[in-house]
């Protein structure tokens, strides 16, 4: 493969709908009187505290035999799933002596102590399939818990998100919980090597109309001025400034997302077939001009043309793909990448950090 140096160029999925009764009842499934606690509890062992929870396992449920208790992943913490209400303790002690001179007053009754925990029953998961978890109980009672709906439709969070009532799979789509905006995604590799990309260009407002700008938002994303990309504002990382840029560099992608830098472009266009060139492989099928090179897609890219914004100005829309990368090449410019619609090689560039540019993340 060759390049061609081309000059002057995602609400969090909705609280769980709960079907969980503590154990102890007689009945074999639950309904909605179960209720999960409003105070985060984290959970205490280390084995607890190895499994991660943030937004790429919202929903999760796990169950716990040393604690005899069960957790949901709500994006960023572990919360305890509560049964409903069990039956009120016995009444306390009698307070203690009033102040009186008068001796052998009576206190007031002491308040309602509260319910004791059953300490003789243990539960265990029976089953997890399908995002319904069965849990049973050596007193022989059977309960039913969801681990997540949407509408009327039980799935598992760990395999599916739910959007507007919709159901969207997990390795095809992702969801920017930010503005709840839904992208494409593709996994390019396999093994260790693989890389979750975004198959559409990022098109999260950040700073409008001074670091990110529209043409057709909705077609081709937003395009970001390199310090916009990175999420940093135009005094920290702009023309001519020092930019401290960190490993995975979130900058204005969704959380768990990051910027690519050159080394993981680079590996992408490792995957270009013999038969093709990269931007051949690369670009979209169809959104690009007639009279333009086929497009073959190879790896499911789908590199639509947004072109670039300079000066008050959009140009080469509709012709033109320009991406930022994380990489910096001195004060004043930073690595692009790109394909046009009569060239069958990979464009690459520094261009001004000044430019308004496309922005494709990459899955941490």
């Amino acid at each position: 493969m060759k390049f061609v140096n081309m000059k002057g160029y995602l609400s969090l999925i909705a609280l769980l709908a709960l079907l969980f009764s503590a154990c102890g009842d007689s009945s074999t499934s639950t309904d909605s009187s179960g209720e999960t606690s409003e105070v985060a509890a984290e959970k205490e062992n280390d084995t607890e505290k190895d499994l991660v929870c943030d937004s790429s396992v919202v929903g999760i449920v796990e169950f716990f035999a040393d604690s005899n208790a069960s957790y949901f992943c709500d994006g960023s913490k572990w919360r305890l799933l509560k049964g409903s209400t069990g039956n009120k303790g016995p009444d306390g002690e009698n307070g203690a002596n009033g102040a009186t001179a008068e001796p052998g007053v009576q206190g007031a009754t002491g308040e309602i102590g509260d319910a004791g925990g059953d300490s003789d029953v243990d539960c265990e998961i029976a089953s997890d399939s399908a995002g319904i978890v069965i849990i049973k109980c050596s007193d022989g009672t059977e309960n039913k818990l969801n681990k997540a709906t949407c509408g009327s439709q039980v799935y598992e969070p760990m395999e599916y998100f739910c959007s507007g009532g919709k159901l969207y799979d997990n390795k095809l789509y992702m969801k920017d919980y930010r503005d709840n905006q839904l992208y494409r995604i593709v996994t390019i590799g396999s093994g260790d090597s693989a890389v979750i990309w975004m198959a559409e260009n990022l098109n999260y407002d950040f700073n409008d109309g001074v670091q990110s700008w529209c043409y057709d938002c909705e077609k081709y994303g937003r395009l970001y001025t390199w310090a916009g990309a990175l999420g940093k504002s135009e005094e920290a990382c702009g023309f001519g400034r020092k930019c401290q840029i960190g490993y995975h560099e979130q900058g204005a992608c969704p959380s768990g997302w990051h910027v690519p830098d050159r080394e993981t472009w680079m590996a992408l266009f490792d995957y270009e077939k013999e038969e093709f060139t990269a931007a051949v492989m690369l670009r979209s099928v169809d959104g690009w001009p007639s009279g333009s090179l086929k497009a073959t897609d190879d790896l499911g890219f789908a590199a639509l043309p947004g072109g670039f914004y300079r000066d008050g100005q959009f140009y080469e829309t509709g012709s033109t793909a320009l991406f930022w990368t994380a990489s910096s090449i001195d004060l004043y410019s930073s690595q692009t990448y790109g394909m046009k619609h009569n060239e069958v090689d990979v464009t690459y560039d520094g261009l001004e950090r000044t430019y308004g540019l496309s922005l494709r993340c990459v899955k941490n």
